[in-house]
């Protein structure tokens, strides 16, 4: 069977929406909470690289080598994962995390990274340390999260709309007619 991950799921989807079934490449060994990545060839394999743009979410089942059916992965949930010690900052809420180090039967790692990152920071957290991290891969791929902390400037476009009212007069006439009757007599 597979390794145990250090990485604990504290939020278990609610919804289908939060999670996919994913082909799982072949000769892969997972263990449940390893990070999921896809290979390339439209199957899973645990993570081997600090890139998001590969990253498809926590595996919520393990899996043996020889098992050949889809697993189940999380892509929006709450986890539990490390801080790397070497990481150049520790978490701040909202700091977005990549993968550092770990493989099935190994601890995984975190670190800083606001270009790759892959989770993101519910607390405050020391190097070394383990805390709260969100992962939601479809904002992710969507590019609707960007890091809390970002110090970059921004532009604020302001548009303005112009609305035109047009009246129509109606006309109503009426006629009436009458009748008049003489007697004679």
């Amino acid at each position: 069977m597979a390794s145990k991950s250090n990485i604990t799921i504290l939020s278990n989807p609610t919804t289908l929406l939060e999670v996919i079934t994913y082909p799982k490449k072949t000769s892969e060994v997972v263990a449940i909470g390893d990070p999921m990545q896809d290979d390339g060839s439209a199957a899973c394999e645990v993570v081997e690289s600090a890139d998001n743009t590969t990253f498809l979410g926590i595996s919520m089942e393990a899996s043996r080598a020889a098992d050949v059916k889809p697993i189940s992965i999380m892509i929006k949930g709450v986890i539990q994962a490390q801080v790397a010690a070497a990481s150049s900052n520790a978490a701040t809420f909202g700091a977005a995390f990549s993968w550092t180090s770990g493989a099935n039967g190994t601890d995984w790692t975190f670190s800083s990274n606001t270009v790759d990152g892959i989770i993101w920071a519910l607390e405050p957290i020391a190097k070394g340390s383990s805390g709260k991290f969100m992962v939601d891969v479809l904002a992710l791929e969507s590019g609707i999260i960007e890091e809390v902390n970002d110090t970059s400037t921004s532009t604020s476009t302001t548009s303005t709309s112009t609305s035109t009212t047009s009246t129509s007069t109606t006309s109503t006439s009426s006629s009436t007619t009458s009748t008049s009757t003489t007697t004679t007599g």
